[in-house]
């Protein structure tokens, strides 16, 4: 019996083996399909800056054409492209660092102090996420026009660090993750609040909240005109 049982192990974990491979490639190939539908749109888009107008109205391009050259000089004529992607980067990377920081910075605050109004305070910044970003724009115009930034980059950057998505996930994430152990030991170091947050509370959370779709959807805004 122990002979037998013995015989019949090793086939049974080469066949969960073998099932584990097949699955494994069948999680690849869709994972490449998913990388395909996902790509496809981009290399159409790239494909088409090198098409003729005609070409584009008549057919799908799966291959580069001719007349790149010829779009980049009309393009050129009507829009500087370079000072468009120059103002969105610079905007964009302003943007999301300061977000990033000032986000986790206050999600810190409601996460590991206790204060009056802070269950007050931490519910208006869930109802935050309920209105329309639409609906404070022409207050926000008005106040950019008095205080003189209309027509600059602060105009965009200011609003994009008080982001209420990056406060209210991070705060879970430092709830479940950052033992107030930790910065009770720093503290008896001597360390102060803003020490414990730059030295040890953000390198832990520095990988979530720059992975976060919030903090990579601010690296992907659009170009900014001159």
């Amino acid at each position: 019996m122990e002979q037998s049982s013995a015989m019949i192990n090793p086939q049974q974990k080469m066949q969960k083996t073998h099932k584990v491979k097949a699955s494994t490639i069948v999680a690849y190939i869709l994972l490449i399909l998913l990388a395909i539908l996902c790509f496809a749109p981009f290399y159409i888009m790239i494909i088409n800056c090198t098409e003729s107008n005609a070409d584009l109205a008549s057919k799908l391009n799966w291959l580069p054409g001719n007349q790149f050259f010829e779009n980049y000089a009309r393009l050129s004529k009507r829009v500087n492209i370079w000072v468009g992607f120059k103002n969105s980067l610079i905007i964009s990377f302003a943007s999301t660092a300061l977000a990033g920081y000032f986000g986790a910075l206050t999600a810190y605050g409601f996460a590991k102090f206790k204060f009056k109004g802070q269950k007050v305070l931490f519910a208006l910044v869930l109802a935050s996420l309920m209105i329309p970003p639409q609906l404070g724009m022409l207050g926000f115009i008005k106040v950019c026009n008095v205080i003189g930034m209309m027509n600059t980059k602060w105009a965009l950057i200011i609003p994009a660090i008080a982001s209420a998505n990056i406060v209210f996930f991070v705060k879970q994430y430092i709830s479940s993750t950052v033992p107030d152990a930790l910065i009770e030991a720093a503290r008896i170091d001597g360390c102060g609040e803003f020490k414990i947050f730059n030295k040890i509370i953000l390198p832990i959370m520095i990988v979530f909240l720059f992975c976060s779709k919030y903090i990579i959807g601010g690296l992907t805004v659009g170009s900014v005109k001159e």
